[in-house]
């Protein structure tokens, strides 16, 4: 807003995302405003999409939480889905697969001394992936774990959710992220 007529560059990238091309340097390196008129309603697709290399990352502060104790949880080394004390409560995310295909599925996550030993699923439509929870000495130290392969059918938007197993008790996890990478054939 330094220069209110000033036109911003714009594209899209490989994945159909709008990217503004911000004229360097800034006018202000602290707080530069950009204001985007649109003609009509904004259609606004919070699906995640796979980056250039194929990659699929949902992270914490983007998912859509499910049920009232798991909450998003930020700084002190934290930046992940915390007090998550009821079995019921899941988190998910919007994902626009481009193709049917096989995603290698890695889960990072913080789990206490003594809260190790709880089981969770991984899904998207299909059969689960199951991992069980391993200690990771403390809530802000994370650890990624490979979990298996998910097999996709169709391109199309599917949605990923991560559930608790009820057996053995529940105890939390600090989920940070799954990450979805394309499988090598």
């Amino acid at each position: 807003m330094a220069d209110p007529a000033a036109k911003v560059p714009f594209r899209r990238d490989g994945r159909g995302v709008l990217v503004l091309d911000l004229p360097r340097p800034l006018p202000d390196p602290d707080v530069t405003v950009v204001v985007l008129e649109i003609e009509g309603t904004a259609e606004v697709d919070l699906a995640a999409r796979p980056g250039p290399d194929g990659r699929i990352v949902l992270v914490a502060a983007e998912a859509s939480i499910h049920g009232a104790s798991p909450q998003y949880e930020s700084g002190g080394g934290k930046d992940n889905i915390g007090f998550w004390g009821d079995p019921k409560d899941y988190v998910s995310w919007d994902v626009e697969f481009p193709a049917a295909g096989e995603y290698e599925v890695e889960m990072a996550y913080s789990c206490a001394a003594g809260c190790e030993g709880s089981r969770f699923e991984v899904s998207a439509g299909g059969s689960p992936l199951v991992g069980t929870s391993k200690s990771t000495g403390a809530w802000n130290a994370f650890t990624k774990e490979r979990l298996g392969v998910l097999r996709i059918d169709a391109a199309g938007r599917r949605t990923v959710s991560v559930k608790p197993l009820a057996e053995p008790k529940w105890k939390v996890i600090g989920l940070r992220s799954v990450t979805l990478v394309p499988a090598e054939k």
